[in-house]
């Protein structure tokens, strides 16, 4: 038996019709530079701090935010003077405008030119230089093909002293790279934690978060037990996107032709 008319008509719409592009209806991304969270029970300490500069946005309309700031602080002591600034930033951005084709959506955190000092009167002991500690997270795409990006800027660590050589570290760290683990302390570097699902129901999600550094205490320190964790330059973003009207119509059409088909 021939295919009716009506199926194969639907058919031929189905092959000859141009490819619709699918439609991004969301996108979220947020940053900050650094938080601190420490609890001593023991010896009733608990801190939290951070972060200096932090932006989030959720998109549409697409969106564009930063925030900068530099500080500084010093503290004279009894044996040495103590002197800090660095530079905290972050920044978060989307073009999601609800309109079909590929859209991007970003976010970076972070610390930079961090500069610590020891001295004893005009005598400098010691200098510890950190270029930056700075991460940022992407998502691009479409409708089954959103793509997740995470990257951490090398880090690079020049330690100057009053009577020794400069010592120089340069770090730059592969994803989810382990510093440190004792079994109390853990440092994990470019800690990326990825999710993307789909397409699944006509929906098609991804995100990614990424924090340059991620430290996580929890245990027995100097014979207090100590819990908390430290995250330095943290960046997170996502989108969802969903196909087009007239993609689900040609689909629906060749489910049609196909289910015809198998009953003639």
């Amino acid at each position: 038996m021939r295919l009716p008319a009506l199926a194969l008509s639907a058919a031929l719409a189905f092959a000859a019709a141009p490819a619709a592009q699918a439609t991004v209806i969301s996108g979220a991304s947020e940053a900050f530079d650094a938080i601190v969270d420490l609890e001593i029970p023991a010896l009733d300490v608990d801190v939290m701090a951070g972060p200096v500069t932090s932006v989030s946005g959720t998109a549409p309309p697409p969106y564009s935010l930063s925030d900068s700031e530099t500080t500084g602080l010093s503290q004279d002591g009894v044996i040495f003077d103590a002197s800090a600034t660095a530079t905290f930033s972050s920044a978060a951005s989307s073009n999601v405008d609800g309109l079909a084709g590929s859209r991007t959506t970003d976010a970076s955190g972070g610390i930079e030119d961090v500069t610590i000092t020891f001295s004893v009167g005009p005598i400098e002991l010691l200098r510890i230089e950190i270029s930056q500690i700075v991460s940022s997270a992407s998502v691009v795409g479409e409708f089954g093909s959103l793509v997740a990006t995470g990257f951490v800027e090398p880090i690079d660590v020049v330690i100057d002293t009053f009577d020794w050589n400069p010592w120089n570290f340069q770090l730059n760290p592969t994803p989810n790279q382990v510093l440190l683990d004792n079994g109390v302390i853990q440092i994990v570097a470019n800690e990326q934690i990825v999710s993307c699902d789909g397409p699944v129901g006509g929906t098609d999600t991804c995100s990614i978060e990424v924090n340059a550094l991620h430290i996580i205490v929890n245990g027995a320190m100097n014979g207090n037990y100590t819990h908390g964790e430290v995250v330095i330059g943290h960046s997170f973003a996502s989108m969802t996107a969903v196909p087009e009207a007239g993609t689900a119509l040609l689909l629906g059409l060749g489910l049609l032709v196909l289910a015809a088909r198998r009953r003639s």
